[in-house]
């Protein structure tokens, strides 16, 4: 799980140490990855230390280029690997980088949106905690496909506008579209 906090960390593994941060040497990391980025897209939205959204429908190159050029920006200048998602929603490129791992690339088309998210945990919905979680479960929706599959009247009788959010982000809608 990405961002998990440290407390929810050290329960899952007791005999975890923890590590102090260098949080100087951080920034200065983060100041260098930007500017990486800044090479190949220059409308960066920074999302937290060494996380950025950025809007390439205006860019001169296909989104895979851009990659691979984010990808070889920062290997030779910061010697780290990256991993990029691509799509037509903050949350759900967020879900591709993860996705994509270490090192790789995805990319949602449009079009692909839905076919994307469907085998997906709704846990992966952004605002579904562990109680939502668990109510869907209840409900017969594990995956995001099976949440859609619900439809949008059983989970606005069920949850009410929260369900109807829900149905929104499980079909790539998001506030950022």
């Amino acid at each position: 799980q990405v961002g998990m906090p440290v407390e929810l960390a050290q329960g899952r593994c007791p005999r975890a140490r923890a590590l102090r941060t260098d949080m100087p040497r951080y920034r200065e990391m983060d100041k260098r990855w930007r500017a990486c980025v800044a090479q190949v897209c220059d409308q960066l939205e920074p999302a937290g230390l060494g996380a950025a959204f950025f809007d390439v429908r205006g860019a001169r190159d296909p989104i895979d280029t851009c990659a691979r050029r984010l990808h070889e920006a920062v290997a030779r200048e910061l010697r780290l690997p990256l991993r990029v998602g691509a799509a037509p929603v903050k949350f759900v490129a967020r879900l591709a980088a993860e996705e994509a791992g270490v090192g790789g690339f995805v990319a949602v088309a449009p079009s692909d949106t839905e076919k994307f998210l469907a085998p997906l945990a709704v846990s992966r919905l952004p605002g579904v905690g562990p109680n939502t979680e668990a109510r869907l479960v209840e409900l017969g929706a594990r995956r995001i496909g099976e949440l859609i599959a619900l439809g949008r009247a059983a989970l606005e009788a069920e949850l009410g506008n929260r369900g109807l959010e829900l149905v929104a982000a499980a079909l790539g809608r998001g506030d950022d579209r």
